[in-house]
């Protein structure tokens, strides 16, 4: 999932997929965007039900690194 690769260092997720709405033409799949934690929980809830759904533990299971470490910015950010 593109979410997952655009994950900042500190764990979060970022806001948008396509930057440069103010220009002519967007970047697409270029992660950019505020600091916004209902992106990062709904990308950890999208992998769920996705698993859920699909049942594809493979795919779940690469994706899980990055579900873990949004997860861990929830947690150091959430005081």
């Amino acid at each position: 999932m593109r979410w997952g690769q655009g994950q900042l260092p500190d764990g979060m997720i970022q806001e948008q997929l396509g930057c440069g709405c103010t220009s002519n033409v967007p970047e697409f799949d270029t992660p950019c965007g505020r600091v916004m934690s209902d992106v990062s929980s709904a990308y950890m809830m999208y992998v769920s039900e996705f698993l859920l759904w699909a049942n594809d533990t493979d795919l779940a299971a690469e994706l899980y690194p990055s579900v873990k470490k949004a997860a861990i910015w929830h947690m150091s950010v959430s005081n």
